[in-house]
């Protein structure tokens, strides 16, 4: 029994040292103020069943990315809320005048993400570069291209002004099984693509905010 809680509480010990993401700080260490951006929430305008879940955890994924590195600065999400306040991210997104994004105080960029493509198409050799090969029987295999709409405001000068606007376009192999158990709501199924697609928004968000004047 003793041995047993003893192996218990060096256990518990070992996850609470253990590492954790960093937070979102608005200076480096040597005082200099960091750049910054607030980012929306991710919006989905496709009718797929596939990517239903990916707002919600994209979102996480892109920002948790964005801590780790602690290049840059975002603001707590409840002041994002209340910048927003009763306008959604939807209609910013289709603003056609930027203007509206100077609600958003104290921050350098505004990061408007939006899944705006999801389609499957049976995979044939060459003819789409995927993102990463699977350990997927190619016969069967589909491809699940997802395009993500991402748009960057810049706050910083006299008018709000376009940083970015591309439509980062991906093609991932995946099996029917896995598609399957996405359009029952299994989370996880599409769980490396979300990371994916994650890793490759969070690099264009960072460059473009740490380089833009």
């Amino acid at each position: 029994m003793f041995k047993r809680v003893m192996l218990a509480l060096i256990c518990l010990v070992a996850t609470a040292c253990g590492p954790r993401y960093a937070d979102f700080f608005p200076y480096f260490d040597n005082g200099t103020k960091k750049p910054s951006f607030t980012m929306l929430p991710v919006y989905n305008e496709t009718k797929s069943p596939y990517v239903q879940d990916f707002p919600l955890d994209l979102s996480k994924a892109v920002r948790n990315r964005l801590k780790r590195t602690g290049k840059t600065y975002s603001p707590p999400l409840s002041q994002m809320q209340r910048d927003l306040g009763s306008m959604s991210v939807k209609e910013l997104g289709e603003a056609k005048d930027l203007k509206v994004f100077n609600r958003f105080k104290g921050t350098d960029f505004v990061v408007v993400i939006e899944t705006a493509e999801c389609a499957v198409s049976p995979y044939t050799r060459g003819e789409f570069k995927t993102l990463y090969s699977a350990d997927i029987d190619q016969s069967r295999a589909k491809v699940l291209t997802i395009g993500m709409r991402l748009e960057i405001i810049n706050l910083k000068g006299a008018e709000p002004r376009a940083a970015r606007m591309e439509l980062v376009k991906t093609h991932h192999m995946v099996s029917e099984d896995m598609l399957e158990r996405a359009a029952k709501g299994d989370t996880r199924a599409l769980e490396m693509i979300r990371s994916r697609i994650a890793q490759d928004l969070a690099k264009k968000i960072e460059e473009t905010v740490c380089t833009k004047k």
